[in-house]
């Protein structure tokens, strides 16, 4: 996985789409809980990756049956459905 600086942040669209957009967040620095919630799509958890880097995922993701992500699901190394936000720990 590439290591993200302290400006961007990428979100993962699930499959089929299998998206990656870069994201900023509103204030430039850091994402607040709401924007978060947003971009994932409902109750945010936080899934700890290598290199001081976070992804943000929809807790309920797999109960709402979303799509799997199988980009994320790679990168976490179980299972994750739904789009997720991965980003540098300290901009969250």
């Amino acid at each position: 996985m590439e290591s993200y600086n302290n400006l961007n942040a990428v979100l993962i669209m699930s499959d089929p789409e299998r998206d990656w957009k870069d994201v900023i967040p509103a204030d430039g620095k850091s994402f607040n809980l709401g924007e978060v919630q947003k971009l994932v799509g409902g109750y945010v958890e936080r899934v700890s990756l290598p290199n001081n880097q976070i992804m943000l995922i929809d807790e309920d993701g797999m109960m709402k049956r979303l799509p799997l992500n199988r980009e994320a699901s790679h990168l976490a190394g179980h299972t994750i459905a739904g789009p997720v936000l991965v980003m540098s720990s300290d901009m969250f």
